[in-house]
Order: structure tokens, then sequence, then C-alpha cells
């Protein structure tokens, strides 16, 4: 699925919304995102620097818990170069045996494996997941009323395992029913899945506030340093991370072609420029406006800041005349600076004409206190003393939704 903005390289991506989360949601993880178990191919094979088949290839499942193999002469290279030159086997219900029969098999014990899907099943179970049929609802398809129903999305062979299997439709766990469905067009997953995931990576993208694209003005990257940023690929860190760097796909994780997606020499891959992120001294922000070196201004009407080589220098200022401050900036400005407001907040509490005030409260225009949003002080009488209340059980959390995000509408894409 595409993401809005991925492919913009001069703008900043999706706007950062505090309100939604950016945790990963239980359907994701326990079902959705596993969809690459029926990727595996049995073998893990192995190409010299030319690209030359090298034997043998590694069993699967006799690389489980065996990192000695790694250690061999250009053994890492040999696995990077056939990992990416291979095609990975079709996203379908059918999974190699490597992991339905040998998972971490124990050699000396036979038919020690077990068994990857059963697992990935009942975990959902055990993670209260719900019913396939009902995350099809959730992602604007047909709630299916019978087996029947499912045809449009899935196979009939696969309906008639599932007839066998299960009492009814709504029975369907998530994973093997997902994982059923015809892929959406130009996709690899069908639908429900193409859903689920899409609304995963949309929360990483909106919902966390340190998300490299974030446009937020305090913690956003530069626009010279998003392009270096996007300059990264997973080719180059293949690249750095072989012993004999020789050629690669620009796109590792395509299939290599002549054409459209050609081997090109390690060393033709574009690098990161870190000079984005050098800091260099020809002046600073202060108050929203530039000043040189040596220069000063004042942020807030009690803060006097000085632009150094090392950046500015900032330190609160003693007022000694606090009628002279409110002549010459507005109340606001000053409610909105700490060190204001703590030496001639009483002068402000005087001309309000509140008398007789001994406890803080709200009034007024909110002020920003250690980046968060707190109300300027006037004092009101203390409350009546009360018996705490009693001590009463705390209800479990609601169960974690998808939040506020509009599902997409996948039924068209389905052939």
């Amino acid at each position: 699925m595409a993401l809005k903005g991925v492919h913009d390289l001069q703008k900043f991506g999706e706007r950062y919304s505090p309100t939604c989360n950016p945790t990963i949601v239980n359907e994701f993880a326990a079902a959705a995102f596993r969809i690459g178990h029926s990727l595996l191919r049995p073998h893990i094979p192995r190409l010299s620097p030319t690209y030359q088949v090298v034997d043998p290839p590694i069993l699967l499942r006799s690389g489980f818990f065996n990192p000695d193999m790694i250690y061999q002469v250009n053994m890492i290279d040999e696995i990077a170069r056939g990992l990416v030159s291979t095609p990975v086997e079709n996203m379908d219900q059918f999974i190699t045996g490597e992991v339905t029969n040998h998972l971490f098999e124990d050699r000396k014990i036979p038919h020690s494996g077990i068994d990857l899907i059963a697992l990935n099943i009942q975990r959902g179970r055990d993670h209260g997941i719900r019913s396939y049929n009902d995350y099809r609802a959730l992602c604007n398809l047909k709630r299916a009323s019978s087996f029947d129903d499912l045809s449009r999305e899935v196979p009939p062979e696969v309906i008639v395992r599932f007839k066998r299997i299960y009492t009814t439709v709504d029975d369907i766990d998530l994973f093997p029913g997902g994982m059923s469905e015809r892929p959406v067009q130009g996709g690899l997953v069908g639908p429900t899945f193409a859903c689920i995931i899409g609304i995963q990576f949309r929360q990483l993208r909106k919902c966390d506030r340190f998300w490299y694209e974030n446009e937020d003005q305090v913690v956003r990257f530069t626009e010279a340093q998003l392009g270096e940023i996007r300059k990264a690929t997973l080719a180059k860190l293949l690249c750095e991370n072989m012993d004999v760097a020789s050629d690669i796909q620009r796109a590792a994780l395509d299939q290599p072609s002549d054409f459209l997606n050609p081997r090109v020499p390690c060393r033709s891959l574009p690098e990161i420029d870190l000079s984005a992120w050098r800091e260099t001294s020809q002046g600073c922000q202060i108050g929203g406006r530039s000043v040189a070196v040596g220069g000063s201004g004042f942020p807030t009407p009690c803060t006097s800041c000085v632009c150094t080589a090392e950046g500015a220098q900032c330190a609160s200022l003693r007022i000694t005349d606090c009628s002279q401050l409110l002549r010459e900036a507005t109340r606001d400005a000053i409610l909105r600076d700490d060190v204001c407001v703590a030496q001639c907040g009483f002068l402000l509490n005087s001309e309000s004409g509140k008398k007789d005030r001994i406890l803080l409260t709200t009034t007024g225009s909110p002020r920003p206190l250690h980046g968060r949003s707190l109300p300027p002080t006037e004092l009101i009488p203390p409350p009546p003393k009360t018996r705490p209340p009693p001590l009463r059980r705390r209800l479990p959390p609601p169960t974690p939704t998808f939040g506020d995000f509009k599902l997409p509408n996948l039924s068209s894409f389905v052939g």
C-alpha cells in the first residue's frame, strides 16, 4: 500500500497528531504482519561475488540456533547475495514444511520440531483476537452470513477446507482467514490484512512525535537533512556490511533486472552527507529573529540572551521596577514568562481587584510552563476540608481499538 508523502522529497510527511496512539495494535502483531511466514523458502541460497551458485545451500531448519555457520569465510556475503537474488514464495495459505514440521527442531531428538502456523493461530486466541469475519466487516467488506459469502475474496477450494475445519463462518481465525484472501490489485495481501497493515503504518507516521518526517518545529529535521536521510537504501546498508562489496541491484527487495533494476557497483550508491548536521556559528535564533554572534535579544520580557559561537546563552533578569515592566511589556507577555510572574506577579494580582485570596486557580489565557500549558494565577479561599473518598476497585482499561482512523474501503480492489 502506498502511503501519502513517501515519495515527496521536498516536503514533510503527514501532520503529527498528539491525540492518536502510535502503539502497535494487537491484530497487526498477532496476525496481519505474520504474512512473511508464507513467503519463506525451504533453503537459504548462497552466491559468490560474481553471483554464481555456491553449494550447498543452507536448509532452513539447520539455521535455527546455529550462529556458528556465519563465522565461515564470506558466509555473510554469500547469504546476503542469495537472499536479494532469490524470489520469495507466493503469498498464500501454503507454508513450507521447514516451519510447519521442523521449527526449532533438535536434530538429536526425532520429531521435536513444532508448527509455526499452529502457534500463530493459538497466539491469536490467547491474545483475544476476534474472528476473521469481524475484521471483514471492520474493513468495509461484506460480513459473511455463510461460508459461501466468502467466495469473492477467498478461493473456492479454501472455502471447502474451511467448511471441514470450522462449524460456522464466524469461527474462522483471523490469521488463516486473512492469509487465504486473494491479493488486492497491485498488492501482496488481501483486503483485510491490507486494511490492518495500512492502519498500523498510518498510525506510526501520524501519531509518533519522533517520526523523522514530522514537521513539528521543535523536533523536525531540516529539508536538507531529510534529503540526506532519504538517500539511505537497503542496498547501501547491505554493501556496507559485506566483506567483499561488489555490486547489487538498487532496489534490494526487488528482483534484479537488466532494464528495471540493474545491479550497480556498491561504490556508486549514494552516501549520506553528514555536513547537513554541522552546526554553524553565523548566528542564533532569539525570540523568533536572527541575531548575529555577539548580539543580544530578549525572547521574553524577563529573559536576556546573548548569541555566542556555541549558541544562545540566556539568563533571567532581576526586575527592580515592576511598574516599569508593566509599561514596557503586555500583561499577556509577562504572564507567559515564569521569571516575570515570580517577581512581579503580585502586582498583576493587585490590579485585578481580587482580595483575601490564598490558593491558585485559573483565570485568563493559558501560559506555557516547561512544555505544558498552565493557566496564569490568582488566589481564592481554600476549600473546606472533606474526608477522602473511599478506595474503589479500578476497572481494567478498555480493549485497544484502531482509534479515530477512517478505515479504507478496499472492496473495490478485490477481483
